[in-house]
Order: structure tokens, then sequence, then C-alpha cells
């Protein structure tokens, strides 16, 4: 009978690796679908406070690490949100980048 005990630590070696950048992969995708949530909801809070007419607080509710723009045409209004997030996870950073950068785009049509 042969001992196979030292081939068995072998190969857990050989995967843990593998594991682990799976699983912070996981993670840093997982905070970006957050971020994503969040910024949506804020989206929704500042279009709020922009239509009645409470532009101070919506820059207030917005912070300074988010990028906000609104595009006034005729009756159309565009809202964008943008923020960066870093991900930290040695594969997801080699495909994403240092910085993943969400977005969070509305178009309001006023019609009066």
């Amino acid at each position: 009978m042969k001992n196979n005990k030292g081939q068995a630590m072998v190969e857990f070696i050989l995967i843990l690796p593998v594991f682990l950048i799976i699983f912070l992969a996981v993670i840093d995708y997982s905070n970006i679908l957050y971020q994503k949530y969040q910024l949506e909801n804020k989206m929704e809070s500042v279009i709020e406070l922009y239509q009645n007419n409470k532009i101070s607080e919506a820059y207030n509710l917005i912070g300074d690490n988010l990028l906000f723009t609104v595009d006034e045409n005729n009756n159309i209004t565009t809202f964008t949100i943008k923020q960066n997030i870093k991900i930290l996870s040695p594969g997801l950073n080699l495909i994403l980048g240092q910085n993943y950068e969400i977005s969070s785009e509305r178009v309001i049509y006023d019609e009066t």
C-alpha cells in the first residue's frame, strides 16, 4: 500500500491560489453590483429633489466623490452620475483596470 497523504497536500497547494483569485473576484464583482445599486438609489433621490427645486440639497446628497451632470435641452433633462470603484482582486483588475467607472443616467421629458 502506498501512502497518498503527500499527494493530497500538493494538489491542495496547487489549486489554492486559483480558488483565492476566484473568491476575490467574486467579492469585487459583488462590490461593483452593490455600488451600482447604491448609485441608482441616489439617482432617484437626486432627481426627486431636483424636480422639487431643491438643487442645493441634491448636490449635498451627491457629495464630493461622485461626478454629477445635468444637461437641459428644450423639454429634455438628462441626469448623469458617475463613480470610480477601485478593483482589488489580482485577476479582475487586469480585465477591468485599477479603477472601474460605474454610471447611472436618466432622461426626463418635461411636458409642461
